[in-house]
């Protein structure tokens, strides 16, 4: 195994982890925001017994300061790269422009080497915190090997992965 593949598959470990930290965040934050009653014979740890209810669409975006719909996008996109880089380490390359991040939670371009889904939540990319949907670029010559956009509020925000020599 070359340092480069032990890099890979770490950088692919230390993803998941950050998926599943943030999901089960997401999870007691949507919790939080349904603020529903717990039952009454609910443990001490506060679990109704009851599995989280997966969010079937994206939450409203939320009523605090600019800088939190702002850090908001920016962990978004960091998840996203997160993902993308899994992609890449089972597949070899990123998704293409038309198969954006969709490819990230289902096969369209039936990759023999996808071994996803790659994000938590399944059913669709949910917005950026403005409402708007993520722009995804995948890999062009001599440019990025993919770009992730948010518009935000009148100011860009974005990652990317350089070109790769």
């Amino acid at each position: 195994m070359t340092k480069r593949q032990a890099n890979n598959i770490i950088a692919g470990i230390v993803a998941i982890l950050a998926m599943q930290i943030l999901s089960t965040w997401m999870v007691l934050r949507g919790q939080e925001r349904q603020a529903a009653p717990q039952p009454a014979l609910a443990s001490a740890s506060g679990w109704s017994g009851a599995p989280p209810q997966p969010l079937a669409e994206a939450p409203p975006p939320p009523k605090d300061p600019p800088q939190a719909r702002t850090e908001t996008a920016a962990a978004d996109l960091s998840n996203f790269g997160s993902a993308l880089q899994m992609y890449y380490v089972d597949t070899g390359h990123y998704p293409n422009t038309a198969d954006g991040l969709t490819a990230l939670v289902r096969n369209v371009a039936h990759e023999p080497e996808w071994k996803g889904p790659y994000l938590h939540n399944t059913d669709a990319i949910c917005p950026d915190p403005w409402g708007r949907p993520y722009r995804y670029t995948g890999p062009r010559p001599g440019g990025p090997q993919y770009r992730i956009e948010s518009e935000g509020d009148g100011e860009t925000i974005a990652a990317e992965e350089p070109a790769r020599p």
